[in-house]
């Protein structure tokens, strides 16, 4: 029997290494199921779910590629999972206020919390042990598109104004970068370098150069009819999660139109996600080496198996 599942995961190595040199696992957490189900954005094949015996009322997700890990923000607390296998690493549940969640070059995570009472953003130092975290941002707005830039400077974007903030280490102060009517209705995003995307609640992508404050909007949304959420991919790709026209869980592609310009636009029909029920965030890992696609091959067996024993008792 050992030897039969360790061939099999061989096998889905071998033939995934070959078929997919390069591709994005895309992350996408589903607020009704209480899980995060795992797609080859590439295929659009279906790689299992983890963490519904664990997780309760999921808000937001980041992943630290340094250690393989993603990161899970629930009402009930702070949940680290291996993507990979899905196994349960660490529970904070000191910590249960999100609005969204992006992991920091040192380790760390930015949150943004709900609002409006508790509305702002915390630097988490230590999320595996420390319950308390340093204030960066406060006000009365809900803040997303949350990140840290190649300046070490943490960003975000208050939804209802379109109002960039930006908060320096070095002199602990909050600054409004700028205010545009493109990013008024923010629902998310994801920092790359000085590039932040910001998925608005229309579905479409726009793009801020943290450093000139640049905004640049692309086109209308794909396949996008409600906008959640977004995620860096391979190269100048992106994704962003929604709803497409029938209310169907959706993760639309995105390219840059050209490069050095910070327009996106949807590219093909979307990849519809018909075993989410409730789409809430979108992480994507790129470029697994060829050790992580054995770990996934290997995990993807491990998921199917603990659904048939589920299913049998």
């Amino acid at each position: 029997m050992h030897y039969k599942f360790a061939a099999l995961a061989a096998a889905l190595f071998a033939g995934s290494a070959q078929a997919w040199a390069s591709f994005d696992l895309l992350l996408v957490a589903d607020s009704t199921q209480n899980c995060i189900h795992r797609y080859d954005g590439d295929t659009g094949v279906y790689l299992g779910r983890f963490g519904q015996q664990y997780l309760q009322n999921v808000i937001a997700t980041t992943i630290d590629s340094v250690t393989n890990t993603l990161w899970v923000g629930t009402g009930t607390g702070l949940y680290e999972f291996d993507y990979n296998t899905g196994e349960l690493l660490t529970i904070n549940q000191g910590l249960n206020n999100f609005t969204e969640l992006e992991s920091t070059p040192a380790g760390g995570l930015i949150r943004t919390l709900g609002g409006p009472t508790t509305a702002g953003a915390n630097h988490i130092a230590n999320p595996r042990g420390s319950t308390t975290s340093a204030s960066l941002i406060s006000g009365s707005d809900t803040y997303t598109a949350v990140g840290v830039d190649s300046t070490g400077d943490a960003f975000a974007v208050g939804r209802t104004f379109g109002t960039l903030v930006r908060w320096n280490q070095l002199t602990n102060a909050t600054e409004s970068a700028l205010s545009s009517a493109l990013l008024i209705g923010s629902r998310g995003g994801d920092m790359r370098a000085n590039q932040l995307l910001v998925m608005g609640e229309d579905g479409v992508l726009d793009w801020v150069n943290t450093q000139t404050t640049g905004v640049f909007s692309g086109n209308a949304g794909g396949n996008l009819d409600v906008g959640l959420d977004a995620a860096w991919g391979h190269n100048n790709t992106a994704w962003g999660l929604g709803t497409n026209t029938g209310g169907i869980a959706t993760a639309q592609l995105y390219a840059r139109a050209v490069v050095g310009n910070g327009a996106f636009n949807a590219v093909g029909s979307g990849l519809v996600l018909s075993q989410v029920t409730t789409p809430r965030s979108i992480s994507v890992v790129l470029a697994p080496e060829p050790g992580t696609w054995a770990a996934l091959s290997v995990g993807a067996l491990l998921l199917r198996r603990r659904r048939r024993k589920s299913n049998a008792s």
